[in-house]
């Protein structure tokens, strides 16, 4: 599953259609996970992993007090979910022409480019401007500047 999300979001040679394929399967996967989970009682649980790993029982006992223990964060469920419908509505801007092709350079869009976004954004203050929070009007109008200079800098490398 954990490599069906990183195929899904992060390899930069996954084609989109690979994407959307990616995703379904990573949440198929944790879904019918889930599912297991909740379909077993705690004892079985604890006996399926002591004997897969062979590992003691009341050490597992110990270690896992809740069947949750047994699946990943639902934090992170939620993540995979929700990164899944928006991949496929994503998708399907572009393919209506709401949204341009490039929009489905996935493995673009993480969170350390968007964190460089901001700091750039918050970088082109003026001097007088002591503050670092800004409305989205705001911060929309700094990424059109940056926008502005980084196509500046793609002319001026090609020339």
């Amino acid at each position: 599953a954990i490599q069906s999300v990183r195929l899904a979001y992060i390899d930069k040679d996954t084609d989109i259609i690979q994407r959307v394929y990616y995703a379904c399967v990573s949440v198929f996967i944790f879904r019918s996970w889930l599912v297991w989970i909740d379909s077993k009682d705690k004892k079985d649980l604890d006996l399926i992993i002591s004997q897969l790993f062979d590992l003691d029982l009341n050490d597992i006992k110990k270690k896992y007090q809740v069947k949750r223990q047994y699946f990943i964060t639902y934090q992170s469920y939620f993540c995979i979910e929700i990164n899944a419908h928006s991949l496929i509505y994503l998708a399907t801007l572009v393919c209506e022409g709401k949204l341009p092709f490039e929009a489905l350079n996935i493995s673009l869009q993480n969170s350390q480019t968007c964190e460089g976004v901001f700091r750039s954004a918050r970088a082109i203050s003026s001097i007088t401007s002591a503050g670092v929070n800004f409305t989205i009007l705001q911060f929309l109008k700094r990424a059109n500047k940056l926008a502005a200079l980084q196509n500046i800098k793609n002319s001026s490398h090609e020339n």
